[in-house]
């Protein structure tokens, strides 16, 4: 199954989103996400074994307190603006038979995403990545959950309404309102 542009209201809000190490320099240090696990368990005073689950990552999410943190995340990187449109060209002329390993691969070569600013080619990049795409999953307790939590995240901060996902045969059909992007 192929890329599909969905609604981030259709998505699942994060479950348990990790801290991602950032390059800073000549070293690796923590992401300052307000949103990964370990920070919340900070500064919210909660145990090591604490997660919000996606209920209390909902309620998060309308924090005005974290909003504004979120925004300043240096794991969100990348104009929406710029990045969509680009990965939606992009994805329009391949056949929605086309692997996402070969999509993947045309990506890194393609010369409209080498044209992008950095942290846009990065996001772009990351989009359309073979092992990291944007996908929804059902777990072994029946719940979904998607991964790229980071990614959905800077979308639903920025206000971004729509998000391309790669389908396949492990993941659960895609929303009913959802539009095929690979036309060709």
């Amino acid at each position: 199954m192929p890329y599909y542009l969905v609604d981030v209201a259709e998505l699942p809000y994060p479950h348990a989103m990790g801290t991602r190490p950032r390059l800073d320099g000549a070293r690796v240090r923590d992401s300052n996400c307000p949103l990964a696990l370990s920070t919340l368990r900070r500064t919210l005073g909660r145990p090591s074994t604490w997660s919000p689950g996606q209920d209390g990552y909902r309620e998060l999410f309308t924090a005005n307190a974290v909003d504004n943190r979120r925004q300043s995340c240096d794991v969100h990187q990348g104009d929406w603006a710029v990045v969509l449109p680009a990965v939606t060209a992009f994805l329009e002329p391949f056949p929605a038979t086309a692997d996402i390993a070969f999509i993947s691969g045309a990506a890194r070569e393609d010369a409209r995403l080498h044209k992008l600013a950095r942290a846009d080619r990065r996001l772009a990049l990351a989009l359309l990545s073979y092992s990291d795409s944007l996908r929804v999953y059902t777990t072994a307790q029946g719940h979904q959950e998607v991964n790229g939590q980071h990614r959905i995240c800077w979308a639903r901060t920025a206000g971004e309404p729509f998000l391309p996902l790669w389908y396949d045969d492990r993941a659960p059909r895609p929303p009913r309102t959802a539009v095929l992007l690979q036309r060709g």
